[in-house]
């Protein structure tokens, strides 16, 4: 509450400020009490905020007493009063008991607000755990304090929705199309993998280009390069500035950001832009920052998001696609396979597909290389 607002609410006699900085023993607790009690009844008050009740509580030797006032004085005249109030106590960092250990049997909720560092970052979470006669949900909400207060946000969820089409997009890679059984399918997801300098951010710009080409509204997510360097590469393709219109770039830095945040932003991106082809290019930058559950839950939501809506999605990650465990392959259609290695004094990229859900796929490896653009091209 800003001071205009609280000078407005004061004046329209809606709103009481009382300090209580002078309650430094039980008699003046007492007081205090019915003094709090008797501007309640004054204007009529139904939400009374105490911030903080271990203040309170540092006058009291024994729990009973704590207990006692608690119960006796403050919560049962509140409750006579119908007046909703909220409690506020200090929790040190580590701990897990409030005050004494008594004010969960007390009162009728009671909600816990944490802070820690997980990798480096600060997570806010918010987690409620009692609720007289409610139920009351098992997980916990991060929560981030800014403009206008407090912003909860609920755990990322992924719905199974959605489904395949059998209309097929093509790679922007006419031997990979084939190689595919024929192309991609709309509303698709499919994970590119493979080590670092294969080619997997060049497919993602053909993905894109085709679509492009095909007046689609397309959208690219970057979490390793500037939009800059994607347009770089998007030079290489013959685009005209009509259908540059109907791309989006994204580039975006997860180190400072929870995978709230994060899923977030991609969320409002897509529903704001409502693009038909979506690329999320540098899948590995999620990994490095986030745990294995959040890396997870960020991914399966988003596929879940562009299931629903239709979608065609595609990822890009770093990694050995033979020797790696992609712990996100179940939710992926489509995944394509590029590898590197050394043959005597040669680099050999290569491209495969493991997987392409509804399709006919080849179980042959051929050759990656590009051209003098560096656009790719598939061999045998």
């Amino acid at each position: 509450m800003c001071i205009r607002d609280r000078k407005k609410f004061e004046d329209g006699g809606r709103f009481v400020f009382i300090e209580a900085l002078t309650a430094r023993d039980k008699e003046s607790l007492e007081v205090l009490v019915k003094n709090i009690l008797k501007v309640i009844r004054k204007i009529n008050a139904k939400r009374l905020v105490i911030d903080s009740i271990s203040a309170i509580e540092s006058l009291f030797i024994h729990a009973a007493e704590i207990r006692s006032f608690l119960h006796n004085v403050l919560l049962h005249s509140l409750k006579k009063m119908d007046v909703t109030s909220i409690i506020i106590s200090d929790l040190p960092y580590g701990a897990t008991i409030i005050g004494l250990g008594i004010e969960e049997f007390i009162f009728d909720g009671v909600i816990t607000l944490e802070q820690k560092l997980e990798r480096g970052l600060p997570r806010r979470r918010l987690i409620i755990r009692k609720l007289r006669g409610k139920m009351i949900p098992t997980s916990h909400y991060d929560f981030n304090i800014g403009v206008g207060g407090i912003k909860l946000v609920p755990p990322l969820t992924f719905p199974l929705e959605g489904s395949l089409g059998d209309e097929m997009l093509s790679t922007g890679v006419k031997e990979l199309d084939e190689m595919l059984g024929g192309g991609l399918r709309r509303g698709s997801t499919t994970i590119v993998v493979g080590p670092s300098g294969s080619g997997k951010t060049m497919l993602a710009v053909s993905f894109v280009v085709d679509g492009l080409k095909e007046g689609e509204r397309c959208l690219y997510i970057s979490y390793e390069e500037s939009p800059s360097q994607i347009m770089f590469y998007l030079k290489k393709f013959d685009i005209g500035e009509d259908k540059m219109k109907n791309l989006r770039i994204i580039s975006r830095a997860v180190i400072q950001q929870t995978p709230y945040e994060t899923y977030n932003h991609e969320r409002r991106e897509i529903e704001e832009y409502k693009p038909h082809r979506i690329v999320l290019d540098g899948l590995t930058a999620l990994k490095r920052v986030y745990s294995e559950e959040d890396f997870s839950s960020i991914t399966r939501s988003l596929v879940s998001l562009c299931k629903k809506e239709g979608l065609t999605f595609l990822m890009t990650l770093i990694g050995d696609p033979f020797k790696e465990k992609l712990e996100i392959s179940t939710i992926a259609d489509n995944i394509i396979a590029l590898t590197l290695e050394r043959i005597g004094d040669r680099l050999v990229r290569k491209v495969g597909v493991i997987k392409a859900r509804g399709s006919m796929i080849s179980d042959v490896m051929k050759v990656l290389s590009f051209d003098e653009r560096g656009r790719i091209i598939v061999g045998g």
